[in-house]
């Protein structure tokens, strides 16, 4: 976002930590959820929600604002661009931002438990989900949880792909899942991993897992973390800003 136009005193608010609520269009406001003070990407957030999105973005548009988003200036602003779209092409255009971006998986990932409000045709978290199926990725459980949860069936799957049963946290994850699972072939997947509780699991971390594509009528190597339990709670904090 280029800020050439915009007037000394509407900067200088922003360098004392204020934001103006309004002069400012979707670009620089999207711009400022990358700003170095925090009460002026938290006003940005806030801002976003209120005046350019639909109050379902505010987790997400929490932690853009937030440490532990590892997006780019300019990624956040093309995304923002992308999601503010209304239009029949925002699937494509949602899907050119990842394959042009090449956004960090763990970020990615977030942004996609930060919308498990969202339903199961939301195209922003099926795309994310493709994107982390073939790309690497850590996820403590407190994480895999969530995932497992999340509205997005691909999403899904790949919570229960990850999931071993050999860890007894994690079994109890997918026995609850097995439960309450709707989708005929993730639940015959849970079935499964359920199954191998005492073999020791084959696959490797980030192994890319089938794809559940077929299951809906859609058309069409970040760093680790050093944190994983901050990093969760983040993510639960967002998820659940009532427990908080």
């Amino acid at each position: 976002a280029r800020w050439n136009g915009v007037g000394s005193s509407e900067k200088a608010l922003i360098l004392l930590g204020d934001v103006p609520d309004s002069g400012l269009d979707l670009a620089r406001y999207s711009d400022l959820l990358k700003f170095p003070l925090p009460a002026v990407r938290k006003g940005a957030a806030k801002i976003l929600t209120e005046q350019f999105f639909k109050p379902e973005f505010g987790n997400m548009l929490t932690f853009l604002s937030g440490d532990q988003s590892l997006l780019s200036r300019e990624q956040v602003v093309a995304l923002l661009a992308t999601l503010h779209l209304k239009s029949d092409t925002t699937s494509s255009f949602v899907s050119t931002w990842f394959g042009n971006m090449s956004p960090d998986p763990q970020t990615v990932l977030l942004l996609l438990l930060s919308r498990g409000n969202f339903d199961s045709e939301d195209v922003f978290n099926f795309e994310a989900a493709r994107y982390l199926r073939k790309t690497e990725w850590q996820c403590p459980v407190d994480l895999l949880r969530l995932l497992a949860a999340h509205p997005e069936p691909l999403a899904r799957s790949l919570a229960y792909a990850r999931l071993d049963p050999k860890d007894p946290a994690q079994l109890s994850i997918l026995q609850q899942r097995s439960s309450v699972e709707k989708d005929d072939g993730l639940k015959a997947s849970i079935q499964t991993r359920l199954n191998l509780k005492d073999q020791r699991a084959a696959r490797p971390s980030g192994t890319p897992v089938p794809s559940t594509e077929e299951v809906r009528a859609r058309p069409s190597v970040g760093p680790s973390m050093n944190n994983q339990a901050d990093v969760a709670a983040t993510a639960i904090a967002v998820l659940n800003p009532s427990k908080q």
